[in-house]
């Protein structure tokens, strides 16, 4: 298993996140808490997919949940 926030650092970091409109982090073996968040650049985001993961909990504190898709 890979620690989420590691490996979401990692692969999109923070000054590439602005123009992120789709996340599709599925199958990618990833565990524990994932941010999402407005401060953490995700300022676009509305399509996100967490599938097939074990994911504790996942924070989209201050995004537009409304224009979200799961």
């Amino acid at each position: 298993m890979v620690d989420a926030q590691t490996w979401l650092d990692q692969n999109y970091p923070v000054a590439n996140r602005a123009t992120i409109t789709e996340l599709d982090l599925s199958n990618k073996n990833l565990e524990g808490t994932l941010n999402l968040t407005d401060k953490e650049g995700f300022d676009h985001l509305y399509k996100l997919n967490i599938s097939f993961n074990k994911l504790l909990h996942f924070n989209l504190k201050g995004i537009n949940n409304d224009s979200i898709k799961y």
